[in-house]
């Protein structure tokens, strides 16, 4: 039998940041391997918030169609935070972006603070 809740992954286009044809695939927040949501929380203990997040994303990535902005070789997946730093500004953004939605718990309708 299997799981209620099957490992998932969402690929994530980079069309909207200008680089169409490129993309990102990340495990689905709810439905995470215990591996990845580790490496998460060991990179939770980095002070530095940007660095946190960087580490965070970086642990969830499974797959990717992105290369070395200087040298154009295919980046490796398990992904790190450095191998983020050899991409474009731009696309780190991006990327950053789309996952931090991912996790964004949306407020119930017609509720703001969930209070009344």
């Amino acid at each position: 039998m299997g799981y209620a809740k099957p490992l998932r992954t969402v690929r994530l286009t980079l069309d909207a940041a200008g680089e169409p044809g490129h993309w990102v695939e990340v495990e689905h927040p709810e439905a995470m391997r215990w591996t990845t949501k580790a490496r998460m929380m060991r990179a939770s203990s980095i002070e530095d918030e940007f660095g946190r997040s960087l580490a965070q994303v970086a642990s969830m990535i499974v797959a990717w169609s992105l290369t070395d902005v200087d040298t154009g070789e295919e980046l490796p997946v398990p992904v790190t935070a450095e191998a983020l730093d050899r991409l474009p500004a731009h696309v780190v953004e991006a990327i950053l972006t789309q996952v931090g939605e991912l996790v964004t718990v949306p407020n119930a309708s017609g509720s703001n603070s969930g209070s009344g």
